[in-house]
């Protein structure tokens, strides 16, 4: 009874120690913030010839997006029938020393990566790899959670599975990993011992409940049926095939010298560097790292029937219904959230889009499609805005654009 009582008041102590280390703000000197620059020297380029009094427009609305959501950078990209048309950034991709951004910054995507997974996933239900109602037991019999072994593909990616999110997580040691973020992760095997010891929180398909894990599951599964690793099989999978040559897992031994510093912004305006931190256990769900323009390229060939096939798409662009028959809170399909935007309409009407959002370490990320128009969006900056909807804002304004030039 001792012994366990130390063991509780140890990983008590642990917990408390990742949670201030987590929330930064608590131990936060008052010096070291800095104030913004009042300029924000711009970037892009533009491919397409004809696009090009829509590029001019949307560098000056680029700029003015920045300077309202208060970000050190905004970078944004627009493909249109399969090829970029235009890509610009706005400001900053590090204040100390100060480097310009450019179309080549890389940024933290956070769950974006979702949707880029979910790519992979599509990939290996094209070629019969992978059956998305099939038990993933078939897949890997050697699961550590005897209650994963009747899940599915379909479940796991529609977050319809039961498994727990960051919050729910009774795995005590992995909740102090997934705080803490100082240990690498070397694979998606290490990568489930953060949540295999805690229970599903409904019966599979009864409900929603989003949750970074599902992505994480549901990769180690793409792993065994390729025998490749999840870095690798997002490269021979999506990657390469995408040219996406800028696109990664946020590795702390192998980060891109045109990576942004990542910024925690203050009350007043200010910012400082955000926490190191080792994304490795994130990687399928939260934790790649992108371009705005290579994330546009991906957007794009989800329309490309040669990429993956219009049925498949469909599948994953389907959202999902529960045991009820209706369709779950968040109109979430396969990876991607998909329903008519609320705010972009075409010809007097709200366009269909699909889309996914993430928010990281430092940063914000929104990647969205409208197939009508065959038309990919994609924004990132390197700090967080006050509100996701703030930041996501700055993309329906560029659309709203480029739709008076079309």
């Amino acid at each position: 009874m001792q012994r366990k009582m130390i063991t509780v008041l140890v990983l008590l102590l642990l917990l408390t120690v990742a949670w201030i280390s987590h929330n930064t703000d608590y131990l936060t000197p008052p010096w070291g913030w800095q104030t913004l620059p009042s300029s924000a020297p711009p970037t892009e380029q533009t491919f397409v010839p004809e696009y090009r009094g829509f590029a001019a427009a949307a560098m000056a609305q680029l700029l003015l997006e920045r300077e309202r959501i208060g970000t050190p950078s905004l970078s944004a990209a627009v493909a249109r029938d399969g090829a970029i048309i235009w890509a610009g950034t706005a400001g900053w991709a590090s204040l100390q020393p100060p480097v310009p951004a450019s179309t080549s910054t890389v940024y933290r995507i956070g769950s974006t990566s979702k949707a880029l997974t979910a790519t992979a996933m599509a990939r290996l239900v094209q070629s019969d790899r992978l059956q998305l109602d099939t038990a993933i037991s078939r897949y890997v019999e050697d699961l550590p959670n005897q209650d994963w072994r009747t899940l599915t593909a379909r479940q796991l990616a529609s977050h319809t599975a039961g498994v727990p999110g960051y919050e729910e997580n009774r795995d005590w040691w992995g909740v102090y990993q997934s705080i803490r973020l100082g240990r690498h992760f070397t694979g998606t095997d290490d990568m489930l011992t953060v949540f295999d010891d805690s229970d599903l929180l409904f019966t599979p398909g009864t409900d929603f409940h989003y949750s970074s894990f599902d992505t994480t599951l549901n990769a180690h599964v793409m792993t065994r049926i390729t025998g490749l690793d999840y870095p690798a099989l997002m490269q021979s999978l999506v990657f390469d095939p995408l040219q996406m040559t800028q696109t990664s897992v946020d590795d702390v031994s192998l980060r891109p010298a045109t990576m942004a510093v990542f910024y925690r912004r203050g009350d007043d305006g200010r910012v400082r560097p955000w926490r190191q931190v080792d994304l490795s256990l994130k990687w399928p769900g939260g934790g790649l790292l992108s371009t705005s323009s290579d994330l546009a390229r991906l957007g794009s060939a989800w329309l490309d029937k040669d990429f993956i096939d219009a049925s498949v798409r469909a599948q994953f662009w389907q959202p999902q219904r529960l045991a009820t028959g209706e369709i779950n809170a968040q109109s979430y399909a396969l990876g991607w959230r998909v329903n008519p935007s609320s705010l972009v309409e075409y010809q007097g009407r709200p366009l269909l889009h699909a889309h996914h959002g993430g928010v990281s370490k430092g940063a914000m990320s929104w990647l969205v499609v409208y197939p009508e128009l065959r038309l990919a969006v994609a924004i990132n900056s390197n700090s967080k805005a006050e509100t996701f909807q703030a930041f996501a804002a700055a993309e329906v304004a560029l659309t709203k654009l480029l739709l008076e030039f079309l």
